[in-house]
């Protein structure tokens, strides 16, 4: 596997275990949900750097 990919595929794991943290504690779930939906956005859609 192509190693941004695997570092593109943790990242969101990360986020996504964030929001269920963030979920089981009560912890501004308005405001993180947003927040998280936009940073995977981020992480998938960001220019993959080009190979030689």
């Amino acid at each position: 596997m192509d190693r941004s990919i695997a570092i593109r595929i943790g990242l969101v794991t990360v986020l996504i275990v964030a929001y269920i943290a963030a979920a089981a504690v009560d912890f501004h779930r308005q405001t993180v949900a947003p927040i998280i939906v936009i940073a995977i956005a981020v992480v998938m859609f960001f220019p993959r750097p080009k190979t030689k």
